[in-house]
């Protein structure tokens, strides 16, 4: 018998493949030209925050539609760049322990960021995913200095190991470092 023989003879193993998280997109018509870029970035600061473990929605909305949102949910009748709907703030459905949440942004809002900070809207959608993942993660930093700072490394961590300037942080921008 040959080893080649031998080969087919012994029964295949399969490998359990581990299950891998996803980003779950919605709206990606409204990134436009910048689509492939903005995803792909996207991608790679929730790999950067998961592991690869967990699954996240993200949906891309207009200025009109993400003021009915924050007005519906934060009682603010304006436009914001970035909501964060965590799993865990709700009632628990079948199958939330593989979700994290949604994240929900205003691609009018990225846009008119990216111009103001000099940089591409992949970059902005990279920052509003890193801020909005560590909204996800339990951190708010509106509660307090101290949450702010914290806020302020996981979004930086995350924007560096994505291979992003972790000075474009949002919290870099919103809160002065302390």
């Amino acid at each position: 018998m040959t080893a080649k023989t031998k080969q087919r003879d012994e029964p295949v193993k399969r490998v359990k493949r581990e299950k891998r998280g996803r980003v779950l997109v919605l709206g990606q018509r409204l990134l436009r030209d910048d689509k492939r870029a903005c995803l792909r970035i996207a991608r790679r600061v929730f790999r950067a925050a998961n592991a690869g473990v967990v699954d996240v929605g993200l949906t891309f909305v207009h200025d009109l539609e993400m003021q009915a949102l924050n007005r519906a949910w934060r009682k603010i009748d304006a436009p914001t760049d970035v909501l964060s709907f965590a799993t865990g703030d709700g009632e628990p459905m079948p199958g939330d322990d593989d979700v994290l949440g949604d994240l929900v942004i205003s691609v009018d809002t990225a846009r008119r960021q990216a111009r103001r900070e000099g940089h591409g809207l992949d970059v902005e959608i990279a920052v509003l995913v890193a801020h909005g993942i560590c909204h996800l993660a339990g951190l708010d930093h509106e509660r307090s200095d101290t949450e702010a700072s914290v806020q302020r490394a996981c979004e930086q961590t995350l924007l560096a190991i994505a291979r992003v300037d972790p000075a474009s942080s949002l919290t870099t921008r919103t809160h002065a470092a302390g």
